[in-house]
Formats: structure tokens, C-alpha cells, sequence
């Protein structure tokens, strides 16, 4: 069932339905931070972020052998998280914007943003976490992760101050 939605205003059209697989997308390749601890690491597998459970010792072993550089996983998580801003965040907050609570499909658009919120309020502490772990070492990592921080942290403040006022 496809879910299009189509505002005569503004000529804009958005597939929710694609939104939402967009989002299962995302959230499956970001999912392993929600259980990252402190001095975890990352490692990228078929583009998904996993913990690198791997003892200490065999880290730099297993790093070079495949690739994972701190070069590579900064890159990896600049490219993903602004791709999910763009692709997710930015078309929930147009389409939130102009779309009427009265439409047929504002309950799953609102659906579609409680999922965001509560996926990236699980992961937005990993990637914090993930800032402390990589700080140390060069290249700093803060030059991705702090504006993904900051592009999530609004999201999430200004969809939550949005709710409370419709309260």
C-alpha cells in the first residue's frame, strides 16, 4: 500500500511508505549504538555499524587486515548520518510543517517521527560515547560526530517542544 502524500500549496509530493523503509534501513545500520559502552570501538561490516568485540591485542591486527581506519569510520559515519538527516529527518520536518492534522495520512507521518525520535534517542548516547573512545587519537573524529550530535539533539528538541505544545 503505497502512501503518498501530496500538498496542492506547496507541489511537493512525499512517499511515506518509502520514508518508512528508508528508515528501517538506517535504524538497522545505526542500531548497535544504542548498546555501545565506554572505550567501545566501531567496526564497519557489509554497512553496519558493529562493536568491535575483538580483545585489544587483535584490534590493530584485525583494523588493518580489513580496512578499519579511524579515517574510514569517520568518513562512514559523516556520509550515513547526513545522508539520514537529508533523506529521513529533513523530509519528516517539511511534510510535518505543512501537512494538516486533519489529513488521512498524519497518523503515519506521526508514527514515522515517534520511530525517529526513539531510535535516536537510543543512539545519541553510543555516539557520544563514540566521541570519548576516538578523541585521543587522530583524526578527530568531533569533526563528524559533533554536527551529527548537534543535527540530532535539534531534531529531537524541536519534535518534543512541538508535542508538548500540542498537549
Amino acid at each position: 500500500m503505497m502512501s503518498t502524500i501530496i500538498l496542492e500549496n506547496s507541489f511537493i509530493e512525499y512517499d511515506l511508505t518509502e520514508c518508512l523503509l528508508q528508515f528501517i534501513f538506517y535504524k538497522n545500520r545505526f542500531n548497535d549504538l544504542q548498546y555501545f559502552k565506554e572505550n567501545d570501538k566501531i567496526m564497519i561490516w557489509d554497512n553496519k555499524i558493529y562493536i568491535d568485540n575483538y580483545e585489544w591485542y587483535y584490534q590493530p591486527f584485525i583494523r588493518f587486515i580489513t580496512g578499519q581506519s579511524r579515517i574510514t569510520i569517520q568518513t562512514y559515519m559523516g556520509n550515513e548520518f547526513n545522508a539520514y538527516i537529508t533523506n529521513i529527518l529533513n523530509i519528516i520536518t517539511k511534510i510535518k510543517a505543512y501537512l494538516p492534522k486533519t489529513h488521512d495520512k498524519y497518523s503515519l507521518l506521526n508514527d514515522l517521527l515517534n520511530r525517529n525520535i526513539a531510535l535516536i534517542t537510543k543512539i545519541l548516547p553510543g555516539l557520544k560515547l563514540l566521541r570519548k573512545s576516538y578523541e585521543e587519537n587522530p583524526p578527530d573524529i568531533n569533526i563528524s560526530l559533533n554536527p551529527i550530535i548537534y543535527k540530532l539533539t535539534q531534531f529531537l528538541n524541536k519534535h518534543n517542544n512541538q508535542k508538548k505544545k500540542e498537549l
